[in-house]
């Protein structure tokens, strides 16, 4: 019998985005999105690539890499838009 696996899965209306300089993690990290059910997941390899993508578009979540130069004014632009 085959070991279980772990699994997760996320509501299927999730837009996610997902702010991460190392491409090869950012493109793992949306591949696991995908295949949990989000909806769409729209990549940002910096801060400031990833305010200009809230400032346009709506997200459900955002996860960001807290070592981001911008991070702080992502930070602030996420708490206005609350």
């Amino acid at each position: 019998m085959p070991p279980e696996q772990n699994s997760f899965t996320l509501p299927p209306h999730l837009v996610v985005l997902l702010a991460e300089p190392i491409q090869n993690l950012r493109s793992f990290m949306a591949t696991l999105l995908e295949e949990a059910g989000c909806k769409e997941v729209i990549q940002a390899s910096s801060g400031q690539e990833a305010i200009k993508l809230i400032k346009h578009k709506p997200f459900d979540l955002i996860i960001a890499d807290t070592e981001l130069p911008f991070y702080k004014k992502l930070a602030y632009s996420m708490s206005v838009s609350l």
